[in-house]
């Protein structure tokens, strides 16, 4: 510029400057450059070096995702999150309070994301002369893991075959690539779905640039079978809180007009009004949300929906007292006072038939929220089988069409458990005689899934013996033979075999 004068690009922090009326200088310096997605040949080279032809999926059944977030993940998520709240105008910086979510990588491009594959009939699966391990290997362009060297951000792995998910010897997360170590073997021509915890890319992409591929491998050894091709994942939209690629006139608009989200997502079961047993009806699931900023009802021909999905998609599938709803149809619902003016509907997303609903949206119909905390319950019947997994809540604007923008995603602070039966027998066991003391194996299906953590119990397993039988307070359980799964349980506490039940 001819005078030394530019305008700042624009920054979360502080209200744009004021230029009198004039326009706005040029921008200092330049935004961030958009990060390009990696060339895949080389890569693909690499997954492929040393193997046979046609190591591929089946045409027909190719490997593919399920990921409703679009938002995207970048350092502005970590800006201004600090607890406890202030809006813009107060004392200080504005702070919008999600910092215990933040903490926990559990908002802003946070995604819930279901890989499912089909095996083959190839003969490596069950190949007896190979003593490797087996492992399960995603490659992603531009989604990342949660860097681990542990499972916890596993969230869920299940199978179409009868001996389930097969025993997961370790896990590791390392920027765009996941590899799941397995102790007992995939099994051929078998569906498997396993669900992660995931951040999505720093921009705005494409479907076709955010890809990814996945191989089922010998550790170390060979690759039994992969993709032939990048898969899609989603595309993703700048979130609420990435202000960088706007203008500095309209940077100033969206802080004058405060730029509302949601910022908490809370799950309240009521004791005697919710029940976790698979399939009871007529259920009643409490929530609270929190927003931060101003979400203006048909301001500036746009409008402010909040989106609430259930995972797994295309398990949890919504209904009242048996019947199935239907898209469409109005939420049963009882909302506090501050979301008495706004409509709730049932949706389907992907995941399940256009004709099943996984999810529900709140859409503004009155009054603007600004700064709320408010409850809601919903009426709904809980599925027919054990789920324990965490759900999702996105607020976004859109305009007449339908496009979404401004998205700002937050996960369930706990997963919602639906407890399934448990179903089991004794597999195997020594000796018949009475009063003996031996070891028994037991075979069983504990009706739900827990999920791992690293910062706390993630659940109690309880195992009660027939009232004849008397446990050994001395004897620690013991790990089953390698083809089997083992629990991955962190004590045996000896005083509660020694308790009487």
């Amino acid at each position: 510029d001819t005078d030394g004068v530019c305008s700042p690009l624009p920054s979360w922090n502080v209200p744009p400057p004021d230029w009198g009326g004039q326009e706005a200088p040029p921008a200092c310096g330049s935004p961030p450059e958009r990060e390009e997605p990696p060339r895949r040949g080389r890569r693909l080279q690499r997954i492929y070096e040393g193997g046979s032809p046609g190591r591929f999926f089946a045409d027909d059944l190719p490997p593919y995702v399920n990921i409703l977030v679009h938002d995207s993940h970048g350092p502005e998520c970590d800006l201004n999150y600090t607890t406890p709240v202030t809006v813009i105008g107060a004392a200080g910086y504005p702070a919008d309070g999600t910092s215990a979510y933040r903490k926990r990588q559990m908002s802003c491009g946070v995604a819930i994301v279901r890989f499912v594959f089909f095996t083959t009939d190839k003969p490596e699966y069950t190949d007896p002369s190979i003593t490797a391990q087996m492992q399960v290997k995603i490659d992603c362009a531009m989604s990342k893991f949660i860097e681990a060297d542990t499972c916890e951000n596993l969230l869920d792995a299940r199978s179409d075959h009868i001996f389930g998910f097969p025993r997961l010897s370790g896990c590791r997360f390392l920027g765009n690539e996941a590899r799941l170590i397995l102790s007992t073997r995939l099994k051929p021509n078998t569906r498997y779905d396993i669900t992660f915890k995931m951040l999505n890319p720093n921009g705005q992409y494409t479907a076709s640039e955010n890809s990814f591929h996945l191989t089922t491998e010998y550790y170390q050894l060979m690759v039994i079978e992969g993709t032939k091709s990048p898969v899609d994942m989603t595309h993703t939209i700048y979130n609420t809180k990435n202000w960088e690629h706007l203008s500095p006139e309209q940077y100033r608009f969206d802080w004058e007009r405060q730029r509302g989200y949601i910022t908490g997502f809370s799950w309240k079961p009521e004791t005697g009004s919710w029940f976790p047993d698979a399939g009871y009806q007529e259920n009643r699931f409490r929530f609270e949300i929190q927003t931060w900023g101003i979400m203006a009802a048909g301001r500036d021909s746009m409008y402010y929906k909040i989106r609430f999905i259930a995972y797994p998609t295309n398990l949890w599938k919504f209904k009242l007292n048996g019947v199935s709803k239907q898209p469409g149809d109005e939420c049963d619902w009882s909302p506090g006072p501050r979301l008495s003016t706004t409509q709730c509907d049932f949706y389907s997303f992907q995941g399940v038939s256009s004709r099943e609903v996984n999810g529900f949206e709140i859409t503004l119909r009155g009054s603007e929220l600004e700064n709320i905390k408010e409850e809601f319950t919903i009426r709904a019947d809980n599925p027919d089988f054990g789920l324990n997994i965490y759900w999702t809540a996105t607020s976004y604007r859109y305009d007449a069409g339908g496009t979404m923008f401004e998205p700002y995603t937050i996960l369930l602070n706990s997963p919602v458990p639906v407890i399934g039966e448990a179903t089991g027998k004794v597999a195997a066991w020594e000796i018949s005689a009475v009063n003996q003391e031996q070891w028994l194996q037991l075979e069983f299906r504990p009706g739900n899934t827990l999920i791992g953590s690293i910062e706390e119990v993630a659940g109690i397993l309880v195992i009660i013996p027939p009232d004849n039988f008397e446990l050994v307070a001395s004897a620690r359980p013991q790990v089953p033979d390698e083809e089997f799964n083992a629990l991955p349980c962190s004590q045996w506490p000896s005083a509660d075999r020694e308790a009487v039940v």
